[in-house]
């Protein structure tokens, strides 16, 4: 596969965990259970990093190498904030690990992979939408 199709492939996936990272962030606003908040906002925090990672880097086949070191350094801070009995830090360590390991599943997901090239390659993706014309 080309770049420029495998960048727009991570250029969805990443707008997509975004959204849902928004939603479920807002499907909580309202809760009074302030760790799942805290879990929630932690995810779109962390969407919003990794975005900034690719803004800011030149280069993006690297960028599964950069999520399992997230991963790795996510896992490590998480068993150090258990043993300091670190509840909120807990949160949010296991909240950045879930999103990138979702995000690793998701791009290394031949079916769903297919599905999305199938979306870039539609003349659907190519037209404006009506809220744009």
């Amino acid at each position: 596969m080309d770049i420029a199709r495998e960048d727009r492939l991570l250029s969805m996936e990443l707008g997509t965990l975004s959204k849902e990272s928004i939603r479920r962030s807002q499907s909580v606003e309202e809760d009074d259970n302030e760790p799942r908040k805290l879990f929630a906002f932690a995810q779109v925090i962390g969407a919003r990093d990794l975005l900034q990672y690719l803004v800011d880097s030149e280069e993006w086949s690297d960028f599964g190498e950069f999520l399992e070191a997230i991963i790795e350094t996510e896992e490590s801070r998480y068993r150090e904030a258990w043993e300091n009995d670190d509840r909120q830090t807990m949160i949010i360590t296991m909240a950045h690990r879930r999103q990138c390991s979702r995000l690793v599943r998701r791009l290394t997901d031949p079916r769903r992979r297919q599905s999305l090239l199938a979306q870039l390659d539609s003349p659907a993706e190519c037209e404006p939408s009506p809220s744009q014309s």
